[in-house]
């Protein structure tokens, strides 16, 4: 497997378990074909430009985060970015419940980076 198809690969690997989602269930929510989806996850073959595009689309992301070996760095500001975007179209309430819900979050131990879990 070349570096590129392995960045692929490794890349979309990634972001499918971030989802939450199945490799089928994003090859069916896209109109991929399943074997073109495990292709690309697998290293075999890469995605068209086209694809790239429609894959960065649908997870939020830069065409960037799927092509470039992963930067955690690059992928925080990428989060921040969604965010802020999101933060945008709410009205008052909706920032209001936002807050609450990342208060709420901030509580949870699960969600902590580990340096603010250390006692």
């Amino acid at each position: 497997m070349d570096e590129q198809k392995r960045i692929v690969a490794m890349n979309l690997s990634r972001l499918i378990a971030e989802s939450g989602k199945t490799q089928a269930q994003v090859a069916d929510d896209l109109g991929i074909s399943r074997p073109s989806m495990n292709m690309w996850v697998n290293g075999v073959t890469m995605p068209r430009a086209g694809k790239v595009q429609m894959l960065a689309d649908y997870f939020g992301v830069g065409k960037s985060m799927i092509v470039e070996p992963y930067d955690s760095t690059g992928a925080m500001e990428s989060m921040i970015r969604r965010i802020a975007e999101y933060t945008c179209r709410l009205n008052t309430d909706g920032l209001k419940k936002l807050a609450e819900r990342a208060d709420e979050l901030s509580q949870l131990e699960k969600y902590r980076k580990e340096e603010d879990n250390v006692d």
